[in-house]
């Protein structure tokens, strides 16, 4: 049972009673001791095996009785940092393993003699960061999307401060309702609605390159809600807390088949 140093193995056994027969002692404890001193913890993981003690010591070939009894650490053991002249190093610097499970001394046990192989892996541990060596570390955080955005820049765009390089910015299309101009842009409300497609690019009459619809069975509120909508997929609040407001969207959306999602009253 000798290690190369600086570990140790230490076995204890069970005495038997003065009149109780002597082979009945048994293998109570075994436990793997760091026996020099360091300034620094050592992480260690260790396994035993205990041969059948017939097998011959020579090294020779010989056929097993029975295999061996073997344990081995499933988790890492930390032997804390020792000083000489301390009276806890003994304590700290012992480690209590699990006797191997199958181990019998009357099948591993010969003229008082017991050999237990132990393996001892000392784990290298890498140096942990400071909190201070950490506190300028950055995390890139993915901005939210812009598209919604920019279209409600476009919407509300106040094209007598355009420049003239800026022109296709221009809206194309004025829809008039209860006297009111409201400019839109094409292109936005037919990639949005099939309805304002066939009427502004197909073959209905608002398509012939008309820029003025008038529109009379609906209010400029609702119709500007709408658009908000169609360029930010957002509501209006005034739309989201009254529920006449609501109505009247929800069926102005329907003649433009738009997906519209109905906003409860909050």
């Amino acid at each position: 049972m000798e290690l190369l140093a600086p570990w140790a193995l230490v076995c204890c056994f069970d005495v038997p009673a003065p009149d109780s027969n002597p082979q009945q002692c048994q293998l109570a404890s075994i436990s793997l001791n760091l026996v020099s001193y360091s300034d620094k913890g050592v992480i260690a993981k260790a396994s035993l095996r205990i041969d059948d003690a017939t097998l011959p010591s020579s090294g020779k070939k010989c056929c097993r009785r029975w295999p061996p009894a073997v344990w081995q650490s499933t988790e890492a053991h930390t032997f804390p940092a020792t000083t000489a002249g301390s009276d806890d190093n003994d304590d700290a610097s012992a480690w209590k393993l699990s006797i191997p499970d199958g181990f019998r001394e009357s099948l591993y046990v010969k003229d008082d003699r017991l050999t237990i192989h132990c393996t001892v892996d000392v784990l290298l541990q890498e140096k942990v960061k400071t909190t201070s060596s950490t506190r300028n570390c950055s995390v890139s955080v993915v901005p939210p999307p812009a598209i919604f955005r920019d279209l409600r820049r476009l919407l509300h765009l106040d094209e007598s401060k355009l420049k003239p390089g800026n022109m296709p910015f221009m809206a194309d299309v004025t829809f008039i309702l209860e006297q009111t101009e409201i400019h839109a842009h094409r292109l936005v409300l037919a990639m949005r609605s099939p309805v304002f497609a066939a009427e502004l690019f197909g073959t209905m009459k608002e398509s012939a390159a008309c820029a003025r619809i008038t529109i009379d069975d609906m209010s400029a509120s609702t119709f500007k809600a709408m658009l908000l909508f169609i360029y930010t997929d957002e509501l209006p609040s005034s739309h989201k807390s009254k529920h006449g407001n609501v109505g009247d969207l929800l069926v102005a959306a329907n003649r433009y088949d738009l997906t519209l999602v109905p906003v409860s009253n909050s």
